[in-house]
């Protein structure tokens, strides 16, 4: 027998079905909301973290900048400090031009007689030309000899690749007519940078010692004795001596000594006082083997270690500080400066010669 529903159950059962429907509609809507609330989280974590990714190798590739900059600031800063004197920078900046003036800049510097691609008969002493915070500037004009086009451009890149921050500020050439060589002029800068910064680091105050003054008479050879063929208050052994203007870094006339035979000697006496600290110092090129020193005048020992004198024809300033003996009876006679020289042949000139007490030191 066949069972029929009601028709007034009919209505009940359709919105049993459509209530269903709807929580089930419910159901999908916040699953959905909720779902793409959760895919837009993670699109955002996925953004961060690509950022992140991407600042990660910003910062590595930075890194990696920092110490090859770091590595060229080192190689460059080696070539600076704060607490190199006018004397020490003078010597490295002629030293620097002289390497790279040679053919092979990389020969070793003690070479008997090295091979120059640009020929610099002298070089005058740089002048301090600026000096700001941090930095200070020294210019110092050279001639060479004649050279061909070539050198000069290869001479010229040199110095402006130098480690010593050398700059080359004026150029001037000069040709004879008809003539492929020239005559090159140039002017060059170096900037010094102190390293490490004055600022770094607070340092202790610090007084330094005070020069007296110049006990050497007739210093850069000005005054001259005819009949004797000699530099007032100067004495010689074994050399030719005349007044020289080419290696004059002092005034007009420097002291030309050339040696006749093995042992010659240039210097002046001076009468010291017992247990004082002197400071001499005097300019001098050689052309062959040259000893820079103080002797006792008495016995004509050395008094301090001898400096060795460059032969290679340049002009350097020579410096040496010695004390007197404390328990010396009264004045110690000494030859100070004393230029001694090794053989026959050898040119020295001597210009601006300085002896004075350190005080307070």
């Amino acid at each position: 027998m066949n069972s029929r529903t009601s028709p007034g159950n009919r209505p009940v059962g359709r919105n049993r079905a459509l209530v269903g429907a709807a929580g089930v509609l419910l159901v999908l809507l916040a699953g959905s909301v909720v779902a793409t609330a959760a895919l837009s989280r993670i699109r955002a974590l996925d953004d961060t973290v690509e950022s992140l990714e991407q600042r990660l190798v910003d910062l590595s590739l930075l890194v990696a900048r920092n110490e090859d900059v770091a590595q060229a600031f080192s190689a460059i800063s080696a070539q600076h400090s704060s607490a190199w004197t006018h004397e020490e920078i003078n010597d490295r900046l002629r030293h620097e031009i002289d390497r790279l003036a040679r053919r092979v800049p990389e020969a070793p510097a003690a070479e008997a007689a090295p091979d120059y691609l640009v020929q610099i008969p002298r070089l005058e002493e740089a002048i301090l030309t600026e000096a700001g915070s941090g930095y200070r500037e020294y210019r110092i004009d050279l001639d060479t000899a004649p050279v061909d086009l070539p050198g000069v451009v290869l001479f010229l890149k040199r110095l402006q690749e130098s480690p010593q921050a050398l700059r080359v500020d004026e150029l001037e050439l000069r040709r004879k007519p008809l003539d492929t060589w020239v005559t090159p002029g140039i002017g060059i800068t170096r900037t010094v940078v102190n390293w490490p910064p004055e600022d770094a680091a607070p340092k202790p105050e610090e007084t330094l010692p005070s020069i007296g003054v110049n006990l050497v008479r007739n210093p850069s050879f000005e005054r001259w004795d005819e009949h004797a063929a000699m530099p007032h208050d100067w004495l010689a052994q074994g050399c030719r001596v005349e007044q020289a203007a080419e290696y004059a870094s002092e005034g007009t006339w420097c002291l030309r000594a050339e040696a006749v035979e093995a042992g010659a000697a240039v210097w002046q006496r001076h009468a010291l006082k017992p247990g004082v600290t002197y400071e001499l110092r005097a300019d001098i090129a050689a052309t062959g083997e040259a000893w820079f020193a103080v002797l006792d005048d008495a016995a004509g020992n050395v008094f301090e270690h001898p400096q060795p004198v460059r032969g290679d024809g340049m002009t350097y300033r020579y410096r040496a500080r010695f004390t007197m003996p404390a328990d010396a009876q009264g004045a110690v006679a000494v030859r100070a400066p004393a230029i001694m020289i090794d053989a026959p042949g050898t040119v020295v000139y001597v210009d601006n010669a300085f002896l004075g007490e350190v005080l307070g030191d």
